[in-house]
């Protein structure tokens, strides 16, 4: 065959390719290419028309085979887009895979795919990609993440639908939904709107036991409300979600009642005094309901270091959540079983039974000299040493110094009270 007519020929196999990707007719395509050789450019055209035309992810992965290491990366990120805007599932797998192959970063090819997919197709499409991934669930979690930072509301109400893990994500997602309402939701039309989002991520946490966050909103959410820029409603649904009323020694209900009182609005002050009354109440009973359960009177410190409850805390962080801590106290008074160790050993939210006693208002009774002391520790050294800079601006370290004082000069005073002896009866 002539050069001529071999020019021809290409040209008309082109041509005829181009109309069956139109008419997105993969099979009328495959039977073309047959054992053709393309051309290299008109081949990356190929396949981007395949990839917009339909989901043919084994087309793409012939031609994708065919070009070899001559597809750079951004021809792969411009592909897996077109993919993702189309809701073509299996292609844009394919595409996310071949992009991590080629050296890009999963999370760029993750975002990739949020910004580009529509809402209605976001869930079939990150799970796709997602599931051709080392850690699928991971991967899933942070397209949600990318969603909430691309402020992509609707997608992130999508995928946060399916139920899934958020990995962590929890805290900076409430944070930039509170962050967007001013910009995206500032019209009390699109109330029900911002709440119903806001739940669903509140609920999130909630599966994923991730209350730290909850803990963390309840506090931003009662430094806005005095201004109006929040909805009270926000703080029933953490609550119910298993917000800590505690947290912070207390630090939403001291501001709100605070901040109501300068403004000498007394009904609202009062409103939320008994609001996170009745809420710390309602917290304690609940995890108190679960130490008599699981614990009882008659309990061993060697049961209570175990892991307890599905949050978890162990017995003796959930001794402080039910306010058992002079119970404990008192049981173990004659043991010397209990270390500064115990005290000071985290859950996986950062918790200990000291820090949580300290946002209760307990640590005297869980740092009493009189179990202590006896045992040689040195309370004061020890919280200076070993508690953060952050827990030592919510505990009185004066009034454990104070207690610590009184029990020494008690010891002093039993020490050199003289023995008192009756005189002889006058007969």
């Amino acid at each position: 065959m002539t050069a001529e007519k071999e020019t021809s020929a290409q040209a008309r196999l082109q041509n005829d390719l181009r109309q069956a990707v139109v008419e997105n007719d993969a099979a009328r395509v495959e039977l073309l290419l047959g054992d053709n050789t393309l051309d290299e450019d008109f081949r990356f055209e190929l396949i981007g028309g395949l990839v917009a035309a339909g989901d043919h992810a084994a087309l793409v992965t012939r031609l994708l085979a065919d070009a070899g290491e001559n597809i750079t990366p951004t021809a792969y990120i411009s592909y897996l887009s077109s993919a993702a805007r189309q809701g073509h599932v299996q292609t844009a797998a394919l595409l996310a895979e071949n992009c991590t192959a080629a050296g890009i970063a999963a999370d760029e090819c993750g975002a990739v795919v949020v910004r580009n997919a529509p809402a209605d197709k976001i869930i079939d499409v990150a799970r796709a990609v997602a599931a051709r991934d080392a850690q699928p669930e991971q991967r899933f979690a942070n397209m949600i993440l990318t969603a909430a930072t691309n402020d992509q509301h609707d997608s992130l109400s999508a995928m946060l639908s399916t139920g899934a893990d958020i990995r962590g994500h929890g805290g900076i997602i409430l944070l930039m939904l509170l962050e967007d309402r001013a910009v995206h939701f500032s019209d009390d039309e699109k109330k029900s709107e911002y709440l119903a989002l806001l739940g669903q991520v509140i609920d999130s946490c909630h599966e994923s036991r991730d209350i730290k966050s909850l803990d963390l909103l309840m506090t931003l959410v009662a430094y806005r409300l005095p201004e109006g820029k929040e909805y009270p409603e926000l703080m029933e649904r953490l609550a119910d979600a298993g917000a800590d009323p505690f947290s912070m020694k207390e630090e939403a209900q001291r501001f709100l009642v605070k901040a109501y009182e300068e403004k000498d609005d007394p009904v609202r002050a009062d409103k939320w005094r008994d609001w996170f009354d009745t809420r710390k109440e309602a917290y304690t009973a609940r995890h108190a309901h679960v130490f008599d359960t699981l614990f009882g009177t008659d309990f061993r410190l060697q049961d209570l270091r175990q892991n307890a409850t599905d949050e978890g805390d162990n017995g003796l962080q959930l001794a402080a959540k039910a306010r058992r801590i002079p119970q404990l106290m008192k049981n173990l008074a004659a043991s010397d079983d209990l270390s500064i160790d115990d005290i000071f050993a985290e859950n996986k939210r950062g918790e200990s039974i000291l820090t949580l006693a300290i946002d209760r208002g307990d640590a005297t009774a869980l740092l009493s000299p009189t179990y202590w002391g006896r045992r040689d520790v040195d309370v004061m050294a020890v919280l200076e040493q070993k508690l953060s800079d952050d827990r030592k601006k919510w505990i009185d370290m004066g009034a454990i110094a104070a207690q610590i004082d009184h029990y020494s000069l008690l010891n002093l005073a039993e020490d050199f009270q003289p023995q008192l002896r009756l005189r002889p009866r006058a007969r």
